[in-house]
């Protein structure tokens, strides 16, 4: 059931995100069209490259899941950056490396993506890949969760209880002067 539902909400977010939609989701997809764009570079066609690979649309390929999201988050796109965190921390297709995913997270959280600020401030949490940090944790469960992630707002209370007062104002202070700086 959670595969399906996972395959369900990944489908959604393909269809609501992406101008290839018609091209590489279709009842019959064309594959082909895909790839020609994604090897001629066009991010959005890297990404979804990717993401055809984890469907059951055609076998699963890690390797080239791998592939086309490092060059879609070689290009800036957010999703992709995340998604290779993803792998890294949990070893899907890569070698388990908690740094690796660390820094693929971060560079899609520095622009603003929601799922991979809940990811980041998990390591930092968890102190998986990046020092141990409750303010840095908070910091980015609270960018998240001011963007509607519903999770991050159960992480960040849960997290806020092993905080002192201080910390807690600290990690307050680092959001709002990221928010109003646009970092």
């Amino acid at each position: 059931m959670k595969k399906k539902l996972q395959h369900i909400c990944f489908v959604l977010f393909v269809t609501s995100t992406s101008a290839y939609g018609g091209s590489c989701w279709d009842a019959k997809p064309d594959f082909d069209s895909c790839k020609l764009k994604a090897e001629q570079g066009d991010p959005d066609a890297q990404m979804l490259l990717g993401l055809v690979f984890k469907t059951e649309r055609i076998p699963q390929d890690y390797q080239e899941d791998i592939k086309w999201y490092k060059k879609a988050a070689e290009q800036g796109v957010t999703q992709a950056q995340n998604n290779l965190g993803w792998m890294y921390e949990h070893g899907q297709g890569v070698q388990l490396n908690f740094e690796e995913a660390a820094k693929w997270y971060k560079k899609s959280a520095d622009q603003g993506n929601t799922s991979a600020q809940y990811n980041l401030g998990t390591m930092y949490d968890k102190g998986q890949g990046v020092p141990q940090n409750y303010v840095i944790a908070y910091m980015f469960y609270n960018l998240a969760a001011l963007s509607g992630n519903e999770q991050a707002k159960t992480s960040k209370d849960l997290i806020s209880r092993k905080m002192t007062p201080l910390q807690k104002k600290e990690a307050v202070n680092i959001t709002t002067h990221k928010i109003k700086n646009n970092q």
